[in-house]
C-alpha cells in the first residue's frame, strides 16, 4: 500500500474505526479493511509491516478473527509463514456478531422491563418500546442472515 492510495489508507482507518465502535480492537478492524482490499492473502509479515504494528498485535488480532470466523488462517506447502484471508462470508460473520450485541441490549432491557412489572408509566413503556424495537431488529438481521444463507 503506497502513499499514492489515500482512498485506501482512510478506509482502512475507517474500518478500524468502525470495528472500534463495535467493541472490537481498532487493530483487528484495520486488518479486516486491509484483507478487503487485497486480493489474496497476506502474510502476518505483510500485514504487519503495512498496518505499521508489531507481529504480536498481528497474531492477537488474527486469533481474535479466526474465533469470530471472519478470518481464516493457512499455510503453503513448502512455506513457514502464516497467512490470514477473509473468510468466505465475513459479512455474515461481522452481522452475527452485531445480532449478539443486539440480543444482550434487549436482555438487558427485558430485565429491567419485568422489574417494573405491575408497575404503571412512562418508564414501563419506554422500556417496553425499546425491547419491542431490539426484538424487530434481531429478527429482521436474523431473516436477512437465513436468506443470504447464514445459519446463526
Amino acid at each position: 500500500m503506497s502513499a499514492a492510495q489515500p482512498r485506501t489508507v482512510r478506509f482502512i482507518e475507517q474500518f478500524g474505526r468502525l470495528a472500534e465502535a463495535e467493541g472490537l480492537p481498532r487493530i483487528a478492524g484495520r486488518m479486516m479493511g486491509l484483507l478487503m482490499v487485497t486480493d489474496g492473502p497476506m502474510s502476518i509479515d505483510a500485514l504487519a509491516s503495512q498496518l505499521k504494528v508489531s507481529r504480536a498485535s498481528i497474531s492477537t488480532n488474527g486469533r481474535l478473527l479466526r474465533s469470530l470466523r471472519i478470518a481464516e488462517r493457512f499455510t503453503e506447502p513448502g512455506d513457514r509463514r502464516d497467512y490470514l484471508q477473509l473468510s468466505g462470508d465475513p459479512c455474515s460473520a461481522l452481522l452475527a456478531l452485531g445480532v449478539r450485541r443486539l440480543r444482550t441490549m434487549r436482555d438487558a432491557v427485558r430485565e429491567m422491563r419485568l422489574a417494573f412489572r405491575g408497575r404503571q408509566g412512562r418508564t414501563r413503556e419506554r422500556l417496553q418500546d425499546t425491547e419491542k424495537c431490539y426484538d424487530a431488529a434481531v429478527a429482521r438481521v436474523e431473516s436477512l442472515l437465513s436468506s443470504w444463507g447464514h445459519a446463526l
